[in-house]
């Protein structure tokens, strides 16, 4: 006789939506190696197309949180630590592929001073998100300590710095990005968002201490 408990349609519902939340993560690292293979390829790739793909991708961005909150709800469960480094990890791992391109796209057509601006950018990001991943690691040892889990939630800045970063990442896709003021602006926005991930860092490094100092005194 099977003594498996009997699942609600509330919880297969609610893994339905986590499982949908994770494979759109998993299509956006799919589709941003798809962008980067298209702009390596270095036939003209800043087009419209490419742009609009590049919309859809970020979207997905939008729409996993929204299946993982609603699936959070269903199980009546926070949203997992798990689940939102899998969504970060993936969204820095999309952000690098396609930077990344559009250096390689930058420096073939000879735009020396955008390429290297872009480098600054990706370089400092890169940097940002290393130290952060750091302290992310001391929360997950804190919580193995305490035996509670411990849930560091995203700031207001840093979801504006994505959105700055994502829409800056399309400008430089696009067809504006062939004209030199075009790549001004465009050069500019990559510094904003910059920027804004050291700022965003900063909250969240503020965030980590504080929750672990409370670890701590629990312990």
């Amino acid at each position: 006789m099977d003594k498996r408990p009997v699942r609600t349609i509330r919880e297969v519902y609610g893994d339905a939506l986590q499982n949908t939340a994770n494979w759109l993560c998993y299509s956006r690292l799919l589709g941003a190696g798809a962008i980067a293979a298209y702009n390596l390829r270095g036939k003209h790739p800043r087009n419209t197309k490419s742009t609009t793909v590049m919309g859809l991708i970020y979207a997905t961005d939008k729409l996993d949180g929204i299946f993982a909150r609603k699936a959070a709800k269903k199980l009546k469960r926070p949203p997992t630590n798990a689940g939102k480094t899998l969504d970060q990890s993936i969204d820095k791992a999309a952000h690098y592929l396609i930077a990344g391109s559009h250096i390689y796209d930058a420096r073939n057509n000879n735009e020396n001073k955008f390429s290297l601006s872009l480098l600054g950018a990706l370089s400092v990001q890169i940097c940002r998100d290393a130290i952060i991943n750091r302290k992310r690691f001391q929360v997950d040892r804190a919580s193995e300590l305490t035996g509670s889990p411990i849930h560091i939630g995203s700031t207001p800045s840093s979801k504006r710095k994505m959105m700055i970063i994502a829409g800056a990442d399309m400008a430089t896709q696009s067809p504006l990005s062939e004209y030199r003021s075009g790549r001004f602006l465009i050069g500019l926005a990559h510094v904003t968002g910059t920027i804004m991930s050291l700022t965003s860092g900063k909250e969240i490094i503020d965030q980590i201490n504080g929750e672990l100092t409370i670890a701590a005194n629990q312990s």
